[in-house]
């Protein structure tokens, strides 16, 4: 009788102890990043051997990269190239923004990263860091990075997540069109998938 009893505390043990977890919260989305369409990293122009032109996808892997001075960043082109990024999306509460997991591989190891929002406005683009947690990241050794934050603000639907490589070692205050290919580099970035034209949805599909 005894055992019995035993084993009816157990059965009811295992029943209940679930029910002092919370439930996890799982992504509702996850997207991978992507590289610039057009480089700000520059390589210096085969055709004449001087000059600089931006780096092109099909330039010669170990070639040297340079600022738009023409000061060397020190990585080839196959290392800058080989970076990659996700984020995964987990759902906003009531008042509360969305957070994102982000990670990277491949970065340039130990190099200085913020993640901004490239935001359309009348005055044109402009650069708001991702929240107050995205700026002055450092790569690990092995050039990861990884980093879990709520959106500082609503996204807008033409809104751009983008990761940004600081090649002077220093986080500026601000960024705007005129810093990038100087200290600022565009490494990965990731643009929103919009609603359907016909869509009555708003938000972007981050």
């Amino acid at each position: 009788m005894l055992r019995v009893v035993r084993r009816a505390s157990m059965l009811l043990t295992l029943l209940v102890l679930p029910l002092g977890f919370a439930t996890p919260v799982l992504a509702d989305e996850s997207l991978s990043f992507v590289a610039p369409t057009t480089l700000d990293v520059f390589v210096v122009d085969p055709v004449n051997g001087q000059g600089y032109r931006p780096a092109r996808p099909n330039d010669d892997p170990i070639s040297a990269l340079f600022d738009a001075k023409g000061n060397p960043i020190a990585l080839t082109f196959a290392k800058w190239a080989h970076a990659t990024g996700s984020t995964e999306r987990f759902p906003a509460g009531d008042g509360v923004a969305p957070r994102f997991r982000f990670s990277f591989t491949n970065l340039v190891p130990f190099g200085l990263y913020s993640i901004f929002v490239e935001h359309a406005s009348p005055d044109g683009m402009n650069f708001v860091p991702f929240s107050d947690r995205a700026v002055s990241l450092l790569a690990s050794e092995e050039g990861t990075l990884d980093l879990t934050t709520r959106v500082g603000f609503p996204l807008a639907p033409n809104d751009t997540i983008v990761l940004l490589y600081h090649s002077d070692g220093q986080t500026p205050t601000s960024v705007t069109n005129a810093d990038l290919g100087q200290t600022v580099h565009e490494q990965l970035l990731l643009a929103p998938s919009l609603p359907a034209p016909d869509s009555a949805e708003t938000e972007p599909k981050f």
